[in-house]
């Protein structure tokens, strides 16, 4: 695997660069998009002088395995969920934090808040954060609708990692263990009832067939993050450097877009489908206590860095 090479031009004494990418979003989701259009902008911008090839997802490695694997210079670029490393240092969990940021708007800001602390962190590991990219918000998705947090008191939530249990254990539900494959059946054999998932998710996976409600709640907005080994990337020229950080820029103000005008799209549709949406201020509103204990759990975990962020986020 030609993973870093440079390889004289015919007929010329300048090299050109080839960075393989490491990807974990399918090409067609808003991230995956986000990719590809950081790719070719960058390719526009250096005409010719550096390529960068994504890979097709999951097939370089694992996606747990991409972040220490452009630490290590495997690869030299990487695309990862952040949150998948949240056990590793709390800051890569923030944007999965329950009804911390519940719109893009709030997600933003939230972001801009954090990105220093993660560009630190990251240098730490001897990676150069380019970019980061949002997935669509997460909802619940319910047989029957939910007018307030309390009437998720006795249902059996699917939970799938510490977060999701927690959330299950503070709204007074039941965290139960399913694959994601097992989903439709669990929900049939009332082995869960209710679990989390997008609005692109209940569509694309017909969801409405057998959890009919989806609440629209954005409970959290996940990101993806697009980073290069420091050090390769230092060791490129200052104008190829510039090159890749506008094109990371243009991938990002593009992502947080489109994420946003997707996730509308996809919830105007599921009433045509035979689903509901559930969206109202006061159901948001009653889950605030459990938002607040774990994020203020989070902040601990986080230290003096964590209070800081979040200081700064709710002036």
């Amino acid at each position: 695997m030609a993973l870093l090479t440079c390889a004289p031009s015919v007929g010329a004494a300048a090299q050109t660069i080839n960075w393989d990418m490491a990807t974990t979003a399918v090409q067609d989701s808003v991230v995956g998009q986000a990719t590809q259009a950081f790719v070719a902008n960058f390719a526009a911008r250096v005409e010719g002088q550096m390529g960068i090839v994504a890979s097709s997802p999951n097939t370089l490695m694992k996606p747990p395995e991409i972040k220490d694997a452009v630490r290590r210079g495997v690869v030299p670029v990487g695309e990862f969920t952040l949150s998948v490393h949240g056990g590793e240092a709390p800051i890569y969990g923030l944007d999965s934090v329950p009804f911390l940021a519940t719109s893009y708007e709030a997600a933003r800001r939230l972001y801009e808040i954090q990105k220093p602390y993660l560009e630190k962190r990251l240098a730490e590991e001897g990676l150069k954060l380019l970019y980061s990219a949002p997935y669509l918000p997460q909802g619940l998705c319910t047989q029957r609708p939910l007018a307030s947090a309390a009437d998720m008191r006795g249902l059996r939530l699917r939970s799938y990692n510490h977060v999701t249990k927690k959330l299950a254990v503070l709204s007074g539900a039941v965290p139960v263990s399913v694959d994601t494959s097992d989903i439709p059946s669990a929900m049939t054999l009332h082995r869960i009832d209710a679990f989390t998932a997008s609005a692109g998710q209940f569509v694309s996976r017909n969801v409405w067939t057998f959890a009919p409600q989806f609440h629209d709640l954005s409970i959290w907005i996940p990101r993806n993050a697009v980073v290069a080994n420091k050090a390769q990337f230092d060791a490129l020229a200052p104008e190829v450097q510039k090159a890749m950080l506008d094109a990371a820029k243009f991938a990002e103000k593009r992502a947080w877009a489109a994420a946003e005008q997707e996730h509308a799209a996809r919830v105007r549709s599921i009433p045509a489908l035979g689903g509901q949406v559930v969206a109202s201020q006061a159901l948001l509103d009653s889950f605030g206590p459990v938002g607040r204990q774990i994020a203020g759990e989070w902040s601990k975990a986080a230290g003096p860095d964590g209070e800081a962020i979040l200081q700064a986020y709710r002036r």
